[in-house]
């Protein structure tokens, strides 16, 4: 997903902070080896990406105020 894409899926999900958001940052984090080193195959996780949201001053979701 990019930046337009994870925008859309937040206000669909939360109404109440439509137009709220200010700035969206993506960090793709690499996935680890696991597995054995000897006799069996390493396998790997996979990649993914976090999205860290910044909101206007004094907008808040409701669903995670106090964590």
């Amino acid at each position: 997903a990019n930046k337009v894409e994870i925008r859309y899926a937040l206000e669909q999900i939360f109404p109440e902070i439509k137009g709220k958001i200010t700035q969206i940052n993506v960090i793709k984090v690499k996935g680890k080896t696991k597995g054995h080193l000897w006799r069996y195959k390493q396998g790997r996780r996979p990649d993914r990406k976090k999205a860290i949201i910044s909101l206007e001053e004094g907008t808040t979701i409701s669903r995670y105020e106090g964590i």
